[in-house]
């Protein structure tokens, strides 16, 4: 049974509480010998800078923390990846000539497939194309209904319970195909910040799933259609938004 070798696209600045090194850590360890590429978008400074203040103001304290830390502090997942030997690029967008060529050296080097987690790079036509398989997105809500960004906080103020999607990226947001889909069980929906860390245990063991099943069949696994008939899109809460779920309902964000 052939592995199936795949490149990562990550955010070189996130608001998870590790900024995904666990996602990364347990990543390597189900898939380090297939991971063999990871592709870093450098985000602007300043406006990461504005966004924790005001998460700060309006009392999302971790996630602000988060950012800051983060936007400061050297990135520990660098090191994780050159201790595992994976290639590494920087780059200021997925679509640029650097990126994309970097994704044909990896497709050269036997990449199937590309798989984006926690950017918010939207791919345009030669990136999609530049992987054998295209790229694959891991979205934090239940596809089809839940799309859009901050799904999962949205679920978890809704009262439901949040969950993953692996769908193929197009270049319009959460329309491609469904690989697979989970559902996640909370027990403190109050826990915004202690979810994302947990999360990330099955945000890897989705993807781990997801390329044994194609091993196992030799063929990348039958996707269903991404269509709902009251489809909720989500958008990153503002100001106001922020304010009313950390005092009004208590979130702890």
């Amino acid at each position: 049974m052939n592995s199936i070798k795949f490149v990562l696209c990550i955010s070189r600045i996130t608001y998870i509480p590790d900024n995904g090194l666990a996602f990364l850590d347990r990543l390597i360890e189900l898939r380090g010998k297939s991971l063999i590429g990871v592709l870093i978008l450098e985000n602007r400074r300043a406006p990461i800078l504005f966004r924790a203040l005001v998460a700060s103001c309006c009392g999302a304290l971790h996630t602000a923390g988060a950012l800051l830390r983060h936007a400061c502090h050297a990135d520990r997942r660098q090191s994780l990846l050159q201790a595992a030997s994976i290639p590494i690029l920087h780059a200021s967008s997925a679509n640029g000539l650097a990126a994309i060529q970097w994704m044909a050296d990896r497709a050269r080097a036997g990449a199937s497939v590309g798989v984006n987690a926690r950017t918010r790079c939207v791919f345009q036509a030669a990136a999609l194309s530049a992987m054998p398989h295209g790229w694959y997105n891991i979205h934090h809500g239940v596809l089809p209904r839940w799309r859009g960004t901050s799904c999962d906080l949205r679920a978890l103020v809704a009262g439901e319970n949040p969950g993953l999607s692996l769908h193929r990226m197009t270049d319009a947001i959460d329309q491609g195909s469904i690989a697979r889909t989970f559902s996640v069980a909370v027990e403190d929906r109050q826990d915004y910040a202690g979810y994302l860390q947990r999360v990330q245990m099955a945000e890897a063991e989705l993807l781990d799933a997801w390329l044994s099943e194609w091993e196992k069949r030799g063929r990348c696994p039958t996707e269903r259609p991404n269509w709902h008939d009251a489809p909720i899109w989500c958008r990153t809460p503002g100001a106001l938004e922020l304010l009313q779920m950390r005092w009004a309902k208590g979130i702890r964000l």
